[in-house]
């Protein structure tokens, strides 16, 4: 597969922790070690409130850990050529931080770029947005590294939020759609959210 090897030849690390992936569906999440570090995990079997994921029969999909100590590329972070920042509301106003690499990035003949926002059950509404505005910008610094290191801004792609599947987390709708098109405007990619669990699903042949 042409894409994934072109994001192999700029892995650094932790070659092992590429998941190469043949079956039509699998459920993966971002889950918390007993080191407390987070590893991106699949399962071929149902998981409660976690992503189900699908592709068509007989197609092939390799799966790229980004973030943190498993990840598979640079320990220090994907470099970048100017930082992306992001708002971050406090009781004392606005900050503004640099964004940091999203979680993963699923390769077929698209690149799906991951941000798992599904420990989220216990924040505030103010909480969740400012994660919210922290995972789109650290899907779209993700994008933009890849973009530049590989001198291509237009290999197919798609930006994934990743949110949990209860009644009380505020989901994308026609009030938040701004966001969608402020991204798609800016990265010429598309953002979109997907619920864990449930009976959604994301199909990666779309």
């Amino acid at each position: 597969m042409q894409n994934a090897d072109r994001v192999l030849r700029l892995h650094t690390r932790n070659r092992d922790n590429v998941v190469r992936i043949t079956e039509s569906s699998f459920w993966t999440n971002d889950i918390k070690q007993e080191d407390n570090k987070n590893r991106v995990e699949i399962r071929f079997e149902a998981q409660p409130n976690w992503l189900k994921a699908i592709q068509e029969h007989g197609n092939i999909c390799y799966m790229f850990p980004v973030d943190g100590p498993f990840g598979v590329f640079e320990k220090d972070g994907l470099p970048i050529s100017v930082p992306i920042p992001y708002e971050w509301q406090t009781e004392n106003g606005v900050e503004l931080k640099n964004a940091g690499d999203c979680d993963c990035l699923i390769i077929n003949e698209k690149w799906h770029f991951l941000e798992f926002k599904t420990d989220s059950f216990s924040q505030t509404l103010l909480q969740i947005l400012n994660n919210r505005n922290k995972a789109e910008a650290q899907l779209a610094k993700s994008l933009v590294s890849f973009r530049e290191r590989l001198s291509d801004a237009d290999f197919k792609c798609i930006c994934v939020v990743v949110t949990p599947h209860f009644y009380s987390y505020p989901q994308f709708n026609a009030s938040t759609l701004s966001r969608k098109i402020a991204f798609l405007k800016k990265y010429k990619c598309e953002l979109m959210e997907v619920r864990t669990g449930g009976n959604e699903s994301y199909d990666l042949s779309k």
